[in-house]
Parts: C-alpha cells; structure tokens; sequence
C-alpha cells in the first residue's frame, strides 16, 4: 500500500513543535490536547487521524478522517478520502487475518476502502498512489469469502433502499402541500 498524505501547515507545525517539548509522561498524542482545545479545525482532525493511523488507532483515525471530510474544507477532501482509504483498507486486512469471535457482527470489508479511494480518485484522477491502492483493494475486495461480500452488499442495498424511501416520502410530502395549496 502506498504512502499517506499529511497536511502540514506551518502553524501546526509550530504548535506540533512546541506540544513535543511540553508533552506529559502519559502519552498523550502532539494533537489530541489541541484537538480538545480546538474541535471544529479540520486540519488538526486530520493530522489526529494521521498520527492515529501511524499508531494503529485504526477507528480513532478513522473517526478524525472521516470528521475532516465533513468539514467541507476542498484542500482536505483528497488527503482525507485517500488517507481513510488507507485506514479502511488496514482494518479489513487486519480483520481478514483473524477468525471472527462473533459470526453475527460486520467484519470490516475491502469494499470500503475501494470506496473511499474511487471518491478520492475523482477529485485527484491522475494520482499513482491512490490508483495503485484503488487496484490493490479492489483485488482484495474480489478475495474476499463470498459471504462477507454478500453481507456487505446487502447492507449497501438497505441503505440505498432506506435513502430511497426518504426520497419517497420528501416526494410525496412535497405533493401533498402542492395539492393543499391547490384546494385553497
């Protein structure tokens, strides 16, 4: 798998600097006091999910990449997208390679990380390492036990399925107050 994007400003770069110098003996993270400080800044989530992913805090980075992405912030929609790619990909490898304990409970699957990676090739289509990711996962994504693939394709087609109906019912509830005004 290739490598992982990192934002680095030069203003969390000095903070970054100066928190390692006053860090506590507890190991708590360079961002995770700053991020407590400052939870609505999408570059600290980001390289808090960075450096959770270098740690192998693998739902913790994907919590602050996917909190990145909502953000709305253009410059972190690609790294964010790339990087969760990345973090999805090693919990369904990890996953992969250990018997589930609990056969009622959703393994993570390779189909995720292929989706985050397709997304991010659409904003970024000339990238060799997100493409080359893209590729790797999906081969892995066609390994899997077809079981697992079932699984997650249904779970995929009852959301679709619930988006559908909401779809629907904001159709129809539009229709109704079309056909009250009309009345009136």
């Amino acid at each position: 798998m290739a490598g992982m994007y990192k934002i680095s400003l030069t203003a969390l770069l000095l903070i970054s600097c100066l928190m390692s110098q006053n860090s506590d003996s507890l190991g708590q993270t360079k961002y995770s006091s700053f991020l407590e400080k400052h939870p609505n800044v999408p570059e600290i989530k980001f390289n808090a999910g960075f450096e959770s992913f270098q740690k192998g805090e693998l739902e913790n980075a994907q919590s602050q990449f996917k909190s990145s992405l909502e953000s709305g912030n253009k410059n972190l929609q690609f790294p964010s997208l790339y990087n969760l790619g990345n973090t999805l990909f090693s919990k369904a490898d990890q996953a992969s390679s250990v018997t589930p304990e609990n056969p009622q409970s959703q393994p993570p699957s390779f189909s995720e990380a292929v989706e985050a990676y397709r997304k991010a090739l659409s904003l970024n289509p000339t990238d060799e390492n997100a493409k080359y990711n893209y590729e790797l996962a999906l081969k892995r994504m066609l390994e899997e036990p077809p079981q697992q693939q079932n699984q997650q394709q249904q779970q995929d087609q009852s959301e679709d399925d619930s988006e559908d109906q909401e779809n629907q019912d904001q159709q129809q509830g539009q229709d109704d107050q079309k056909e009250q005004q009309e009345q009136q």
